[in-house]
């Protein structure tokens, strides 16, 4: 009947409106966490050997927006703001929006295949970025892998 098919073409328009946002996020997401350092040490010193890395993850008393390196994004969580806020602790490609949640993992991969996730470091990172919506089961996920030679 009419109705049932106007109600199911605005669902889907919906979906599609969220899917759509949800890839523009994504990408604002990525493009801010490529801007930073491969890895924190070489703030310091010049790398020669995998060891010299870092571990993944943001150091001890560091949040956005201060982080220092690329893999300080690993294990972040970011969620839309309240309407109207602006908070520094929230990346700017979430103010103004509603119910998005974003998931970053960064880790460090084998530069022959970054479809394997290394324990040890390499000079290969994966980042993932994964965002959510809390009016819309589908999830948007994008991946980049960056390398230091």
């Amino acid at each position: 009947n009419f109705q049932n098919s106007k109600l199911e073409s605005e669902m889907y328009l919906e979906t599609n409106t969220y899917i759509q946002q949800s890839a523009i996020i994504a990408r604002a997401m990525m493009d801010d966490i490529l801007t930073y350092k491969f890895d924190a040490a070489l703030n310091w010193k010049r790398i020669i050997y995998p060891s010299d890395l870092t571990a993944c993850g943001p150091g001890s008393g560091e949040g956005y927006p201060g982080y220092n390196d690329m893999d300080d994004f690993h294990g972040a969580v970011f969620r839309s703001p309240p309407a109207g806020q602006t908070p520094s602790h929230i990346p700017p490609v979430l103010w103004g929006t509603e119910g998005y949640t974003v998931r970053v993992l960064v880790e460090y991969v084998n530069p022959d295949d970054p479809n394997v996730k290394s324990w040890s470091r390499t000079f290969a990172k994966r980042v993932n970025v994964v965002v959510e919506n809390e009016f819309s089961e589908q999830t948007f996920s994008i991946q980049n892998v960056e390398c230091y030679y």
